[in-house]
Order: structure tokens, then sequence, then C-alpha cells
């Protein structure tokens, strides 16, 4: 089955930071397709300092951690396209980040629905 982001946007929804619980970061609606499947995936881009640099540390919610577990290929792929997105840099969508075997999604995880 193709795995295709059809959408990365900026959500209405602010989170806290793991660093720093008074720092809002930035999160993000990830619509992918499954196959047929239509999914919402909820992320979000975290900063922290390590050796005086700033780095990225992207999250993602349980659906997205539980779809992707034996496929970390597609997740690290959809983390850099949500990191792009993050830095306004030019991303062009929809796009095919790549493709499951049956064996890697299981009845997990339930779609959510989305009305469009």
């Amino acid at each position: 089955m193709k795995v295709k982001i059809v959408t990365i946007e900026q959500s209405q929804v602010k989170a806290r930071s793991n660093f720093d619980r008074n720092q809002e970061i930035e999160t993000f609606d990830v619509i992918a397709l499954i196959g047929e499947v239509r999914y919402l995936f909820k992320m979000s881009v975290d900063i922290d300092v390590v050796a005086k640099q700033q780095i990225q540390i992207i999250n993602a919610d349980t659906q997205f951690q539980e779809t992707f577990k034996f496929n970390l290929e597609l997740d690290r792929t959809i983390s850099k396209l949500v990191s792009k997105v993050y830095n306004n840099e030019p991303v062009e969508l929809p796009v095919i980040v790549g493709e499951f075997n049956s064996a890697e999604i299981e009845p997990y995880p339930r779609p959510v629905r989305i009305s469009t």
C-alpha cells in the first residue's frame, strides 16, 4: 500500500515543551493516505539545546507511533517533512513517501474519520 502525505498544516492547538513547561511549541496536523484510508496524525516540533546547539525534536501522537513502528524509514521521512514545514522550507504536497507491505500494517491503527 502506498503512503501519501496529503497535507501538513499548523494546528490551532499549541502544546507544551518537554524541556520547558512554560514554553508553547508548534503542533501540526498531518493528513496521510495509506492505501485508500485517510489518517490524521498530530505532530509537534520541540527545541532543545545540546552542546550549545539548538536541535529540533519531532514528536508524534500514539497513532503515528503505532502505525510506523515497523517502518522507521517512513517515520523519519514524514518527520523530515514536518521539520521542513516548521522551518518554512518549500514542500510539495501531496507526495508519496513510500509503501507498506501487508505485514507492516496490522488491524492497528483504526482510522480517524475526517470529513472533507
